[in-house]
């Protein structure tokens, strides 16, 4: 029998990793452990990181005309790594000409004016569990408004959700990450904003608190 070799990655959590394991240890062991992984490109997870990419460039320029296509720009070159102009009509409505139209709706929703001061984005995070173990992340946007500090995370989706970040293990470990570095009383809570794809509907922004 092989003996595993113990690896580095092995001590090191975050939201996914723990998730994968409430979910189903042994698809945890596969993964982590092991090592496996899909071999063809998931559209979702690749789209969703274009998105991100544009809502990073948004909150430090704004959300003009002139940010807006050079959000689109620099997401659609992340995109083309992956999946060319020719698979477009299989991968609608999560295609880059998609990413503005949501922006926009994006705009329509939240006035930036009432957004609050911009103190990180897509900023690594670390915290200390009670077991001595570290988690680590990547939270979109850290703000600082009348209520408090709060952060926000920016979702793709095909569908509603009905409210299923309630019981998020990536937002749960967010609030506490916030709270070792601002403290408790200081903390308003994550803001989960919704952009939803769907090919008869067009793109939807939804929008919930969690505290």
């Amino acid at each position: 029998m092989t003996k595993l070799t113990p690896h580095e990655t092995w001590h090191q959590f975050d939201a996914s990793k723990i998730q994968q394991y409430m979910d189903c240890p042994r698809k945890y062991f596969y993964r982590y452990i092991l090592g496996w992984d899909n071999e063809i490109t998931s559209v979702h997870l690749v789209f969703g990181e274009a998105y991100h990419i544009a809502q990073n460039y948004c909150a430090h320029n704004g959300y003009g005309n002139e940010a807006i296509m050079a959000a689109t720009k620099l997401a659609t070159e992340f995109y083309r790594q992956y999946f060319p102009p020719e698979l477009d009509d299989a991968c609608y409505p999560k295609v880059p000409s998609q990413i503005p139209v949501a922006l926009v709706a994006y705009t329509d929703r939240f006035d930036e004016a009432d957004e609050g001061k911009l103190e990180f984005s897509e900023v690594g995070v670390v915290a200390q569990l009670n077991n001595g173990f570290e988690v680590i992340g990547r939270m979109d946007a850290i703000r600082k408004g009348n209520g408090g500090i709060y952060g926000i995370e920016h979702k793709t989706a095909s569908r509603k959700t009905n409210d299923k970040y309630q019981l998020s293990m990536q937002i749960s470990l967010y609030s506490h990450v916030l709270f070792c570095y601002y403290g408790l009383e200081y903390v308003a809570g994550i803001e989960v904003r919704e952009a939803i794809f769907s090919k008869s509907r067009g793109v939807e922004i939804e929008s919930s608190t969690i505290r």
